[in-house]
């Protein structure tokens, strides 16, 4: 099998047969000519995460073994030090004893114990990966030794939470931990028998992790006691598992085309959803819509039970109704044909700001942006001398705008404009003393600031109020 990725200016190609045995990696740099290719060998990059373990020994030693051949690729090995075992100093003496004597250049993260039981797996694998991102230059890719073992504990996990095709798919061959990370999984399509095997022949040193044993973790009780009784049972269900993750991976690549297309056309720069055009799609497309609006929104996954309560709650509830839910320290509201997100926020209806120099920039709390004075924004009086410039979030009762006769409630004058009801309350309004003046880059109140000074100044209102970045 052949797999292609595009990483930077160079393209990546893993060959795969079938056993570990004709495992080769590839990298090489795309260039009209391939004389020139010697002087560019020298960006490729590649980081190990080695545990110590057999499965990293094998993986380490294959890329040794490859460098010998093709000595423009770089490795560096990462070691991650979880202290979960007594013996967990002498892996890391293994692994400086092993980088030292082939030269290769050591990483070592320790990590004071992790104090969780329950999620510990989970807990690590976010260090894990949260440590790799740091660790990782540019140009540089990051291999683990994640095999086929693994893509079917990861099935059954997945399983036993109800997860959905995405969780059933499983791990990637290539995945990439931020835009520009790019992670490989080389042995996902090789069994545990083949790496053993392999070390066993090749007659390699690795440290056994005892506390793989205790089954009190989900994932090693999969591995000692369940998997092994089905691999009895039916000897190529690890393959077939694969096939069904791997099927599962090719249903969520197309549903995740349509969601993201849909969010191309129906996704404003405020984040804001236009939720009116997903009614005309199936409900399953709706459910993936979400799930991916929530990602692009650079928020976690949100679980199915999550997904309904958003369909339920805030998008078929009552045209009339300010729905709103709280998921993770973020509100979900429904305004008109829209759905926003955003963080949730301390009420500010009691908070007066003194804006001390209009020539001087204001910042505003809780990352409302800043107010300041310049020849872009809203035209307003300027204050008389003694005037305190102060700024609330608040306001009622009846006002007149200017270029408008009469008045009318606030309220009302906030629809006009079409801006959401919590919205509002955000808005940092401008007053003179207790006159108030304006709502930047909104409106301006016509009967008392058209009449306090013929003198003008321009305030403008950065605000990123509805970006939850």
């Amino acid at each position: 099998m052949v797999y292609f990725s595009e990483f930077y200016n160079y393209r990546i190609v893993l060959i795969f047969k079938k056993n570990i045995y004709n495992f080769i990696l590839y990298i090489y740099l795309l260039h009209e000519k391939f004389k020139k290719k010697i002087n560019i060998y020298k960006n490729n990059l590649v980081l190990i995460a080695y545990s110590g373990g057999i499965d990293s020994t094998v993986l380490l030693y294959k890329l040794m073994e490859l460098k010998k051949h093709y000595s423009f690729i770089k490795i560096r090995v990462l070691h991650i030090n979880y202290n979960s075992f007594k013996h967990s100093s002498d892996t890391v003496k293994h692994c400086i004893q092993l980088c030292k004597k082939n030269n290769l250049e050591l990483i070592i993260k320790n990590i004071k114990k992790i104090p969780v039981k329950k999620n510990f797996e989970e807990v690590a694998r976010v260090i894990r990966y949260n440590i790799i991102k740091k660790v990782l230059i540019p140009k540089e890719v990051v291999i683990t030794a994640h095999h086929l073992n693994d893509q079917c504990e990861t099935f059954f996990l997945s399983l036993k939470r109800g997860s959905g095709p995405t969780g059933l798919s499983g791990m990637k061959l290539n995945t990439f931990l931020d835009k520009d990370k790019l992670l490989i999984r080389p042995f996902l399509d090789i069994s545990k028998k083949q790496i053993e095997h392999f070390a066993n022949k090749k007659k390699l040193i690795w440290i056994t992790d005892h506390s793989n044993n205790n089954i009190y973790y989900d994932r090693n009780f999969l591995r000692k006691e369940i998997i092994p009784i089905l691999e009895k049972r039916w000897p190529f269900f690890l393959k077939t598992c694969f096939r069904s993750s791997t099927i599962c991976s090719d249903y969520v690549n197309i549903a995740n085309n349509l969601a993201n297309n849909f969010l191309q056309k129906n996704m404003l720069l405020d984040s804001s959803l236009n939720f009116f055009n997903m009614l005309f799609l199936d409900v399953s497309i709706r459910k993936v819509i979400l799930r991916n609006w929530f990602l692009k929104n650079k928020l976690k996954m949100p679980s199915y039970s999550v997904i309904e309560k958003i369909l339920k709650e805030v998008i078929n509830s009552k045209k009339d109704a300010n729905p709103k839910i709280i998921i993770n320290q973020f509100e979900i509201r429904r305004y008109k044909k829209y759905i926003y997100i955003f963080p949730v926020l301390p009420s500010v209806n009691s908070l007066i700001l003194i804006w001390h120099n209009i020539n001087c920039p204001l910042q505003l709390p809780y990352r409302f942006g800043f107010l300041e004075n310049n020849s872009y924004g809203m035209k307003i009086p300027s204050p008389k001398k003694n005037d305190i410039v102060n700024i609330r979030f608040i306001v009622s009762g009846r006002i007149s705008i200017f270029g408008r006769n009469g008045s009318r409630q606030v309220k009302k004058i906030f629809q006009e404009f079409n801006i959401p009801p919590w919205y509002r309350n955000r808005i940092p309004l401008i007053f003179y003393n207790s006159d108030f003046i304006a709502a930047p880059g909104i409106f301006l109140v016509d009967c008392i600031a058209t009449k306090r000074n013929k003198k003008s100044c321009f305030i403008s209102w950065n605000s990123m109020l509805l970006n939850n970045t």
